[in-house]
């Protein structure tokens, strides 16, 4: 069975507590025709909410604008799922406190590795932080 197949799970904000453990997350967004993405992230987690960093014209930061549904499990460093997805609500925060806020929690628990990270793979460009809310049953996100 594929991981997209998995029963994924939709419940309180308390559920991405669960992803608290692991370093790795895999991201599933959507193409504007649907087809499913995935890419393992780095997250930060605070307060029943997840928080991922990417380059500003990344394109799962695109995918995410045009639909904000996703999934998000626990993965491996090369993006094999360890767990059933979770149904999420993302968005792209503007820059100002909220973005200060996200970028604190993911260096809160990535920090060296993150700066090690944007040296030795890239020039620094501009990067934008993505919050995600667990899903409720029909569709919002659990506030």
């Amino acid at each position: 069975m594929s991981f997209l197949q998995r029963t994924v799970v939709r419940a309180n904000k308390e559920v991405l507590t669960r992803l608290r453990g692991h370093k790795y997350c895999l991201l599933v967004t959507y193409r504007k025709d649907g087809r499913p993405v995935a890419q393992p992230v780095w997250p930060g987690f605070e307060d029943g909410r997840m928080y991922v960093w990417t380059e500003a014209n990344a394109y799962k930061a695109k995918r995410l604008r045009n639909n904000p549904a996703a999934l998000v499990a626990a993965c491996t460093f090369r993006g094999k799922p360890l767990a059933a997805p979770i149904s999420v609500r993302g968005r792209v925060l503007a820059a100002g406190p909220a973005s200060a806020q996200a970028e604190r929690i993911i260096l809160s628990g990535w920090g060296w590795k993150r700066r090690l990270f944007e040296r030795l793979t890239r020039p620094v460009t501009a990067v934008v932080y993505m919050e995600f809310l667990p899903e409720a049953i029909g569709g919002e996100a659990v506030a």
